[in-house]
């Protein structure tokens, strides 16, 4: 979540910790879901809402 909200791009998170840009987009599919985001801003309003490390 992090890395999103620094501006990553999954292409570039996915390099970074050393998985497949199809394991990013669906651990990003996961969140979104769970924490009820229904698009990339969505999340981000989340993340920013309860202060994620960044």
């Amino acid at each position: 979540m992090s890395l999103l909200l620094n501006n990553n791009t999954p292409v570039e998170i996915s390099e970074h910790l050393g998985v497949s840009y199809k394991t990013v987009q669906t651990h990003k599919r996961n969140v979104m879901q769970k924490l009820g985001a229904r698009n990339s801003f969505g999340l981000l309003k989340i993340g920013y809402q309860y202060k994620v490390k960044l």
